[in-house]
């Protein structure tokens, strides 16, 4: 099994998805080995991560070519959001779905924490954060989880105060899912509702 950093000549099951059509790299990436075919010089551009894996001292960053497009493997990340992400860093407007589901936008979320891209998602990351319609209180769960990993402090307060008040539940549901489970700061969430009580009780 080939880690992160894995390279050579990959033949993967799926045509190659061509986010740049030029580029100099494809990344395989997830379990299904889905091919991204990508330039480095906009991943490094936004990322530090990128920076380093491409960077000379690495396998990646070495003879790279168009021509001889190097495949990087990133098994362990999603590939869907390693897409969506690839898509915005690219200026590829037009492979972009008009809307995301929370899910995946935790997905999005894990997968840019891990490289450092925050700050290059910052525009869509807001529209984003802001879906249309009424949503389960796992999709709130979901999208305070996101807006933590895209660290808008003030997004993450509004919707964990929707996930103190707007639901007449406990948090099991969002306990039993590993992904909110795992990236949903409860520290954070516990104090903002014993502020809430704090200040509520303080009217009375």
């Amino acid at each position: 099994m080939k880690d992160m950093n894995s390279t050579g000549s990959i033949t993967g099951t799926e045509p190659v998805v061509d986010i740049f059509a030029d580029g100099d790299v494809i990344l395989v990436v997830g379990p299904q080995a889905v091919q991204l075919r990508v330039h480095s010089l906009f991943l490094q551009s936004v990322s530090k991560v990128f920076q380093v894996m491409f960077g000379q001292r690495w396998s990646e960053g070495r003879d790279l070519s168009k021509d001889h497009p190097k495949s990087v493997v990133l098994e362990e990340d999603n590939a869907e959001a390693m897409q969506t992400i690839c898509c915005v860093i690219h200026h590829r407007s037009n492979m972009l779905p008009t809307e995301i589901p929370p899910e995946k936008v935790l997905e999005i979320g894990i997968v840019s924490g891990k490289y450092d891209l925050a700050s290059a998602l910052k525009y869509v990351i807001a529209q984003w954060l802001h879906p249309s319609g009424t949503h389960s209180i796992l999709d709130s769960g979901y999208l305070a989880a996101s807006a933590f990993l895209f660290d808008d402090a003030g997004r993450f307060q509004q919707l964990t105060l929707t996930l103190i008040l707007d639901y007449a539940t406990t948090y099991r549901t969002l306990l039993e899912n590993k992904r909110v489970r795992d990236f949903l700061p409860w520290q954070a969430v516990c104090e903002q509702q014993n502020d809430w009580l704090c200040r509520y009780r303080g009217r009375d």
